[in-house]
């Protein structure tokens, strides 16, 4: 049982060089649908010790997609980056269990970026502006595939 536990915790990831198909020759590019998972993210448990388990960063000033708490004090709009202090927060400083930390969203920027070039800068097959007319996005609920979604989008 604890094998099987460790197992379905166990955290793998990988990084494969980015690619197209090859067009084909004599054809038209008419519909393009791309489906992606969510980027580098914290474990989904938290049975590592706290002394070992190092500091996650979820959210930076510069991060692709920051969370934006937004506090307002006498008029003036503040953004803030929440830190969890407790020795009980499982991914110190700022991530709770399975959520998008920093290098993940740099993942989705990096993906964005390499689409871009693709279907608008070689392939003309997008508008350069964003048209939402051309594009569809879909996400499920889950904040690690939003905030993943918005990293994707604002390099696209």
């Amino acid at each position: 049982m604890f094998f099987f536990l460790s197992l379905c915790s166990s955290e793998i990831t990988c990084k494969s060089p980015l690619k197209h198909a090859p067009p084909l020759e004599n054809a038209e590019l008419i519909w393009f649908g791309l489906v992606v998972r969510h980027g580098v993210r914290t474990p989904m448990n938290i049975w590592t010790p706290a002394d070992i388990s190092g500091n996650w960063l979820c959210d930076s000033p510069d991060a692709q997609s920051p969370r934006m708490h937004v506090s307002s004090v006498d008029g003036v709009r503040r953004r803030f980056i929440r830190a969890l202090q407790t020795k009980y927060a499982p991914f110190r400083p700022n991530c709770e269990i399975g959520e998008l930390i920093v290098e993940g969203m740099d993942q989705h920027k990096e993906l964005g970026n390499f689409y871009r070039q693709w279907l608008v800068d070689e392939m003309k097959f997008l508008n350069p502006w964003f048209d939402q007319t051309q594009v569809s996005v879909r996400s499920s609920k889950v904040e690690r595939c939003l905030r993943s979604a918005v990293s994707f989008l604002n390099a696209f």
